[in-house]
């Protein structure tokens, strides 16, 4: 069966989210939840993840008993990451649920080999947790055209393995995909209520705009495909683009991480 992927036209974070949470919510209910969002600096959404999706994400978890982490890594050239982390909007959100906001940095790492014989160092933070919720923005990318849900776990990565990536000593799309063979998000719920154009941060001149709808499923590359056909609607920066012109989808499907072939379920 063609993978699910839930979508709805709307601006409404909060009742989108806890429509997805019930859905699921056989699945992470009494689990330890690992939650990534995206922290890539010390900007606001869209930038990053929001805070009433990560507020109604911990609202459920915490009602229903898992013990949670929250935590992601921001870019190297985005400042001191314990500031970076310790000012973030998202911070507060998880104070309300006195559930720690982790830095990823301060967090130990260990060294991976694929399925695929991919070397790869990475945060051993989700190693101890049974479920992986993601919480991406779906964006423009100057390096990889595309972000959402594949490319939020970059943010699991050792700062040198992103700096050899993004000089192209490493090949990041391969990079992106390969690390959904080590963390596999259980659920991902996905942004597109606003989006940024010409660059993914306002500080490398990325302008905020409404797009105007939410997603969520289990398959990063259906999620992401079925973001690229609506978004390349509204953005000139993707133009004409198919799944197959993106080079981490490519990748992900030739790993076998995912399907660019998903039914479409509204929600």
């Amino acid at each position: 069966m063609k993978p699910a992927v839930f979508v709805r036209e709307t601006d409404d974070r909060r009742a989108f989210t806890k429509a997805i949470l019930r859905r699921f919510q056989g699945e992470w209910s009494g689990k330890r939840v690992f939650v990534k969002p995206n922290i890539v600096s010390y900007e606001r959404y869209p930038t990053t993840t929001h805070p009433d999706v990560l507020r109604e994400v911990l609202k459920a978890l915490t009602d229903r008993g898992c013990e949670v982490m929250v935590g992601d890594g921001p870019a190297p050239d985005a400042g001191d990451s314990n500031q970076i982390i310790e000012h973030h909007p998202l911070q507060m959100v998880c104070g309300e649920f006195d559930t720690e906001l982790c830095n990823l940095h301060d967090e130990p790492f260990r060294k991976v080999m694929t399925r695929a014989g991919y070397k790869l160092r990475v945060s051993s933070a989700p190693f101890s947790y049974q479920y992986l919720i993601s919480l991406p923005v779906l964006k423009y990318h100057p390096d990889t055209t595309i972000t959402g849900s594949l490319k939020n776990h970059f943010g699991f990565l050792h700062n040198r393995e992103r700096i050899l990536m993004r000089s192209r000593l490493k090949n990041i799309h391969r990079g992106i995909a390969e690390l959904h063979n080590v963390f596999k998000a259980n659920l991902t719920i996905m942004d597109g209520a606003r989006t940024m154009r010409a660059a993914n941060e306002l500080r490398h001149g990325g302008k905020a705009m409404r797009f105007g709808y939410m997603f969520a499923g289990q398959d990063p590359v259906a999620l992401d495909c079925a973001g690229l056909m609506l978004i390349r609607n509204i953005l000139p920066e993707f133009g004409g683009l198919e799944p197959k012109d993106i080079g981490h989808i490519t990748q992900a499907i030739r790993l076998g991480i995912g399907s660019p072939d998903y039914r479409r379920v509204a929600v």
